[in-house]
């Protein structure tokens, strides 16, 4: 799915339009969608059947803005999270998943509960038929609101006077994602494993407490670099050419799995991952090696060991 240009014409700006122009100063909208009601959403809008189907649900009751950062700074998710509980104005926005929908008001049962009683029962019901019934009228407040909800979350973030930014698909191939973003510089992105730099990975597998002044949690997720997809319409799934030499990716753990790596084996791995993307041509693949390889580079660096902790 090729990106979408963000609105820059900050005069021009309508309703929804608010939506990419601000967040895409955050960091760049790798994909996103703005629709008034669900009757607008297109499945081809989405990169996937899930995010459709979750931007479809809240869509039900307000205009709904789908997005996805690109690498944004860690922090930024929950950042954006509290703005939008503490934001005072026609509706109660919320975030869930990668949708931001309105309220009428702050539910009062969020979550999953357990209902005791055929009070509590009663009562949900209710809410519901309040807070998702589709209200024509509601949902013009939203779309009125959303100028000066967007406005506030320019404000908090800073970045009043900042130029909106597109998203490149450059920033996917091998060398885009090496200079998305600095070095040893720490962001959010996806991936089956969360990484924590250590001097002994393996006493904090036991305690998960610091075991040096120097360890470090990253928040640049790496993932099993070790299968690809052929094509962009093939389903075969086969493993990454390459993984069969090194022993240490073969050893990788599962996504429910933890791992670690010494400090002694990060330069043989690091060699291992380089021979591995020398291969790839999957764009998830080189993303995972990316990830993959700003961790181990940065353990290097401070000759720490990593553990990697499952889902």
């Amino acid at each position: 799915m090729p990106p979408k240009p963000v609105p820059k014409d900050r005069v021009s700006l309508k309703g929804g339009d608010w939506f990419p122009h601000v967040f895409s100063k955050v960091a760049p909208l790798e994909w996103w969608n703005y629709c008034n009601s669900a009757s607008d959403l297109q499945p081809n809008d989405f990169p996937d059947g899930i995010s459709y189907k979750s931007a479809l649900n809240t869509g039900s009751r307000s205009p709904v803005f789908s997005f996805s950062f690109f690498r944004p700074k860690p922090g930024s998710h929950l950042k954006l999270i509290g703005l939008l509980e503490r934001y005072r104005g026609a509706a109660y926005w919320s975030k869930v998943d990668a949708n931001i929908s309105a309220y009428k008001r702050k539910p009062t049962f969020q979550g999953i509960i357990a209902i005791t009683s055929e009070e509590v029962r009663q009562q949900l019901e209710k809410e519901d038929t309040e807070l998702l019934t589709p209200d024509s009228d509601f949902i013009r407040r939203c779309v009125e609101d959303i100028p000066a909800l967007c406005a506030y979350i320019e404000k908090e973030f800073g970045l009043e006077g900042v130029a909106p930014t597109d998203f490149s698909e450059k920033w996917l191939t091998a060398e885009g994602l090496a200079y998305s973003r600095g070095e040893f510089e720490d962001f959010h992105d996806r991936g089956t494993h969360v990484p924590y730099l250590a001097r002994d990975p393996d006493r904090y597998a036991k305690d998960f407490k610091p075991t040096s002044e120097a360890d470090l949690e990253l928040h640049i997720c790496v993932s099993l670099p070790s299968v690809e997809t052929p094509g962009p319409n093939c389903s075969e799934i086969r493993p990454a050419t390459g993984v069969s030499q090194c022993p240490l990716l073969l050893g990788f753990p599962m996504p429910w799995d933890d791992g670690t790596y010494q400090a002694e084996q990060i330069p043989d791995l690091l060699a291992e991952l380089r021979i591995v993307q020398d291969y790839a041509e999957d764009l998830a693949l080189l993303r995972a090696l990316d990830n993959f390889i700003r961790v181990a580079n940065w353990a290097n660096k401070l000759n720490l060991g990593i553990f990697l902790s499952g889902q």
